[in-house]
């Protein structure tokens, strides 16, 4: 069946038209492109408005870490710290000088009481040896000031 004579002829109007506007898009665009000032242009722009429509956390999201952190120098990042600085907002010497204290104070703690066990070592093995009978104590022993002393 053929198509009527006024459907043929708007068929090829259509085709007609789309590569006339082609055509005149090809020769004005330019021209117009040339002429406009994309400063003025970019100025107009409302950047918040873009920024508020955009989505942080999906962008955030689609970010790659592995890549972000290969781009990364390091030693360039650490040559850029200035440890001084650093150590003294963290206070690292008082951190190292208190925990140093603390570590001197427990091996003290160990030494002592090693002291005190050697020492009732010596005492057993001395009664022993001598044939004593070992006292016998009511309390129970402790360290004051690195001296083993009974509380009676």
């Amino acid at each position: 069946m053929r198509r009527p004579r006024r459907a043929r002829l708007t068929q090829t109007l259509r085709e007609g038209t789309g590569e006339f506007v082609q055509s005149v898009a090809n020769e004005v665009v330019p021209g117009v492109v040339d002429a406009l000032d994309v400063d003025e242009v970019v100025q107009r722009v409302d950047i918040q408005a873009i920024l508020d429509r955009v989505d942080l956390t999906r962008l955030i999201e689609r970010i790659d870490l592995e890549v972000v952190l290969e781009r990364i120098d390091i030693d360039a990042l650490l040559a850029r710290v200035d440890i001084n600085a650093l150590l003294a907002r963290t206070e690292l010497g008082a951190v190292v000088s208190r925990s140093g204290s603390a570590l001197i104070g427990q091996g003290l703690d160990v030494v002592r009481r090693q002291g005190v066990d050697l020492d009732t070592f010596i005492e057993r093995w001395t009664n022993r040896a001598l044939r004593r009978r070992a006292p016998q104590t009511s309390g129970t022993s402790f360290v004051v000031g690195g001296t083993g002393m009974s509380a009676r």
